[in-house]
């Protein structure tokens, strides 16, 4: 298939199946919502600006940090919520495109539940993965707090030099690591980007799943790359197509807590309308990779003559 190829039939498959594409995502992401929505209510109320307009402007705001803590704690845990939640999203609706791609229908609950058989080894693909993302922009970010640091105290550039010296060098050498990081975190990502699939359609292990999915990209690395480009820049024009109304409401209503309430509520919809397209596509692209390089539609073939 071509990239166009690719989008028509994952558009397709999203129409067909949208209760149930939908349906994935939003069993997870309607009660992290509905925490987060809460969340930011209890701030806005907590910081004393359930009534104002600018919160930059009013003197109450953040009056008293410790009755904060809440609000923060409760934040990180609803992030760490969200990024479990979107492991087995993923996966699960990497399930679903493909029982509906080989002709096969599924369950969201289904679904979900061949996905949680795969839990340890999704976690650890994402673990994996999120530590060499984190070294990788911890390469060029660190020499930016260092000079931070040495600007906080530059009362003492003047009664050292040394110091001085290395303020112009940190910036530098941070720059000229940030390009470097950038081609390595480009280069994993992509050569990546099927670990998922690999997992819940192969039964591969965490290490198993990447290396599948790094010798599945090899040789199309610039295809994949330019088509994983493409969905990125669809699904941001579809989002600001409906975060839009936030910035209607914004200009329209005054007061804070409704434009909060609006925003929470809509970057919850984009995700549950948006995500299931933007996964469909890749694993669209997957089965294609297995088709150009394993005759996976031959392996298919074979398999339904051979049941008849």
């Amino acid at each position: 298939m071509t990239a166009g190829d690719i989008l028509d039939y994952t558009f397709r498959l999203y129409r067909k199946n949208f209760v149930t594409m939908a349906g994935i995502v939003a069993v997870i992401s309607l009660p992290l919502l509905i925490l987060n929505l809460a969340s930011t209510l209890y701030f806005l109320q907590t910081a004393g600006l359930g009534q104002s307009t600018n919160p930059f402007l009013n003197p109450s705001f953040a009056a008293d940090p410790a009755s904060l803590l809440p609000y923060f704690g409760a934040s990180g845990l609803i992030g760490l919520l969200g990024a479990i939640a979107s492991v087995f999203q993923t996966a699960a609706l990497s399930i679903v495109v493909s029982e509906r791609f080989l002709g096969r229908t599924i369950t969201i609950g289904e679904a979900y539940r061949r996905a949680l058989r795969r839990w340890l080894s999704l976690f650890l693909v994402i673990l994996i993965a999120g530590m060499v993302f984190l070294l990788l922009g911890t390469i060029f970010v660190v020499p930016f707090i260092g000079i931070f640091a040495l600007i906080g105290t530059r009362q003492s550039f003047q009664s050292s030099p040394q110091l001085a010296t290395l303020a112009m060098i940190l910036p530098l050498f941070g720059c000229l690591l940030f390009i470097p990081a950038i081609i390595a975190l480009v280069l994993f990502s992509t050569r990546w980007a099927f670990a998922t699939q690999a997992v819940v359609l192969e039964d591969q292990n965490s290490t198993g799943a990447l290396r599948r999915s790094w010798r599945l990209v090899g040789g199309s690395f610039w295809r994949v790359l330019g088509i994983i480009g493409l969905i990125g820049i669809l699904i941001y024009v579809l989002s600001l197509a409906i975060t839009a109304v936030a910035g209607v409401i914004f200009f329209v209503v005054p007061s804070l807590v409704v434009r909060a309430a609006a925003n929470t509520l809509l970057t919850g919809m984009v995700g549950i309308l948006l995500t299931p397209i933007q996964i469909a596509a890749l694993t669209l692209l997957y089965y294609d990779l297995r088709i150009r390089k394993e005759g996976f539609d031959l392996e298919l073939l074979s398999g339904q003559i051979d049941a008849k």
